[in-house]
């Protein structure tokens, strides 16, 4: 019988999972959420856009928010609501670079972690060409630096993260993960799987 064994501690929206598999060593997976966690959207004119669906079909816009606005989002509970995310289809090159942008380089430049990004977007590749032109910035130091996996989820279901996440440890045996967003709702999610792994 295998006994894994669980541990979390939480620093600034940061949730650690370390994981006893009774394997020798440690393989360690860092998790990065896009926006609003390596990139400032805030100042963008990226929005998601909440409609209420009408009876006739009709659809009236009821809230247009940012990234970090959607994140503390609280849902209509009746109703048909219907959203709008077109707007995440592209990651303009001005979005601004936020605080853990740093530790991300940080992460890639440690060739014995694995480093993900794991959006709820529905498209990587806007993802992909952002995070390539930034590192090929000379001034943030990237160069030669590859840009890790990135997953497009498509869902902004924090269970879908955790489900992401969980399955990557399963299937990958990873030891510790890290895991940073700015979405609480994302972060709880994942600090969850620590009682699926006790």
């Amino acid at each position: 019988m295998r006994v894994i064994k669980v541990s979390i501690r939480n620093l600034y929206k940061e949730s650690i999972i370390g994981t006893a598999t009774g394997r020798t060593g440690s393989k360690e997976l860092h998790v990065y959420d896009f926006d609003d966690t390596l990139v400032d959207t805030r100042t963008s004119d990226l929005r998601v856009r909440v409609y209420k669906v009408l009876p006739g079909g009709e659809e009236e816009l009821m809230d247009t928010l940012s990234s970090e606005q959607f994140a503390t989002y609280s849902m209509p509970t009746s109703g048909q609501i219907k959203m709008d995310f077109s707007d995440f289809d592209r990651a303009p090159s001005t979005l601004g670079l936020k605080e853990k942008w740093v530790d991300f380089v940080e992460s890639l430049r440690n060739k014995d972690i694995e480093v993900i990004i794991l959006t709820a977007r529905s498209a990587d590749k806007p993802v992909q060409e952002f995070i390539r032109q930034k590192l090929d910035d000379p001034d943030i130091d990237g160069a030669g630096l590859e840009v890790p996996h990135i997953k497009a989820l498509g869902n902004s279901d924090p269970l879908k993260k955790s489900a992401y996440i969980k399955d990557m440890v399963v299937e990958q045996g990873f030891t510790v993960v890290r895991f940073w967003d700015d979405s609480e709702k994302n972060v709880v999610a994942v600090r969850a799987l620590a009682a699926e792994f006790e």
